[in-house]
């Protein structure tokens, strides 16, 4: 197997995510896996076939972050399938910006665990961290 180096770093996540092909959401439901400058991956309840192009929704970030991805892979786990898709136009700076919130959130995460004990999930979390916050971005 050919070892390839990844261009950009990928960040963990499990934000809700809404995944569109042809303005049709594939399911109710999806969450991202991980995430970098280039692409993401997903869980999907739905297989989705590889070369095709879906609409990928971040509701959970500020601004909300539309952006569209090639699919570039796809494996079966337990009952749900792990996808992977390429940004078709890599490292924007909506896309910077959005991966970077990503990380903030997950870093609020942490750091309410670690300082009142809570455990929150991702979404909660950004919920959180973005009603704190959402004055800043305003501005």
């Amino acid at each position: 197997m050919e070892n390839k180096m990844r261009m950009f770093k990928r960040y963990k996540s499990n934000l809700p995510i809404d995944v569109r092909i042809d303005d049709v959401a594939v399911h109710e439901k999806d969450y991202l896996n991980d995430i970098s400058l280039g692409g993401l991956s997903f869980k999907s309840k739905v297989p989705i076939q590889k070369n095709k192009i879906v609409e990928i929704i971040i509701p959970l970030t500020y601004p909300i972050f539309h952006s569209l991805g090639r699919v570039v892979w796809s494996r079966k786990e337990e009952d749900y399938y792990i996808i992977g898709l390429k940004f078709v136009i890599p490292k924007n700076e909506i896309t910077v910006e959005a991966v970077g919130e990503i990380c903030d959130i997950d870093e609020y995460k942490n750091e309410v665990y670690r300082k009142e004990g809570r455990i929150l999930s991702s979404e909660d979390a950004a919920v959180e961290w973005l009603k704190a916050y959402i004055k800043e971005f305003k501005e």
